[in-house]
């Protein structure tokens, strides 16, 4: 069975790209894209609130949902 390093060493081997920092960009990108989303859904409720109707608000909760376990996914994957 294969060590942590000598996996390590055979992604930068492959890859020439440092596992951690490709784990630590994918988890910013998800970090940042689910913040974005988190807040394009209050922008939408407190919009549709101020309209009286805040029918679309449960599809951007479920954008935000999303992205959120995209989030737990990544940091899962990356964990193991």
């Amino acid at each position: 069975m294969a060590t942590l390093e000598e996996v390590l060493s055979a992604f930068h081997d492959a890859t020439q790209v440092s596992a951690p920092t490709l784990a630590g960009s994918l988890l910013t990108i998800c970090a940042g894209l689910g913040g974005a989303l988190a807040l394009a859904w209050l922008f939408q409720v407190g919009r549709d609130a101020m309209r009286g109707s805040v029918y679309r608000a449960p599809t951007a909760l479920l954008l935000v949902v999303a992205a959120f376990f995209v989030l737990i996914v990544t940091l899962g994957v990356f964990y193991e």
